[in-house]
């Protein structure tokens, strides 16, 4: 082992000494765990302070942040055909907002027509996990590609993905035949949404390469109406 390697971890042993030595709560004590592994793998390493403490139960008094998140459904209505009507019922995506979606104000390409989309961002542990989790959705096999739906931005970066949805060509529900249309939020936004979180936690989530939020979400960003974001 090189000077370099020796010196990162013992780095990374001080820092899990702090952790169990203080008896960090959640999610701090559980992140240095996954940040380094490497000083887990090595128990020598730590100090008999630090192996005593981890090797006892959390008292019932010790303070752990923990969200419950409402189940996403297991069935999702049939995406409509286009051009999809407008979504009226924002309740339906408590959900999505539960789990750190957000509805955002939205231009179309001309930039002073204001209009509302659906947003998130992810975060992944590794680049090579980022870069599975795009082609997961936006390649040839991918969610969007069966869903025959596409987000209609997508910001990358080394470890995180962000997802902005809406729907270009949709029309005011319950609108005569052959009604203007305009972009917003439709069933089929909230189906790809939907589809999307149900694979980060499945599939990145519970195998260790993407990050769940463990922050309750914020309720400015989940209005009840459109209008709310858009006025």
């Amino acid at each position: 082992m090189c000077n370099h390697e020796r010196r990162h971890l013992r780095t990374n042993c001080d820092r899990m000494n702090f952790a169990l030595r203080h008896r960090l709560p959640f999610p701090f004590g559980r992140v240095l765990a996954s940040r380094y592994p490497r000083s887990l793998g090595r128990p020598h390493l730590l100090s008999a302070e630090a192996r005593r403490v981890s090797s006892q139960s959390i008292p019932e008094s010790t303070h752990v942040v923990s969200i419950s998140f409402p189940p996403l459904p297991d069935t999702l209505p049939e995406p409509p055909a286009y051009p999809c009507p407008h979504l009226t019922n924002f309740v339906a995506l408590n959900p999505l907002y539960q789990r750190h979606w957000r509805v955002c104000a939205s231009y179309n390409n001309v930039r002073d027509v204001k209009t509302v989309a659906l947003e998130k961002k992810f975060t992944l542990t590794k680049y090579r996990h980022t870069l599975e989790f795009f082609n997961d959705v936006m390649g040839l096999q991918g969610i969007c590609a069966k869903e025959k739906h596409h987000p209609i931005g997508v910001r990358f970066t080394f470890t995180t993905l962000t997802f902005t949805l809406k729907t270009s060509n949709a029309v005011p529900a319950h609108s005569p035949p052959d009604p203007p249309r305009s972009p917003g939020i439709t069933l089929r936004d909230m189906r790809l949404a939907t589809l999307i979180e149900k694979l980060f936690e499945d599939k990145f989530v519970l195998s260790g390469k993407g990050l769940g939020s463990t922050d309750a979400p914020d309720a400015r960003d989940q209005p009840s109406d459109p209008t709310d974001v858009v006025s």
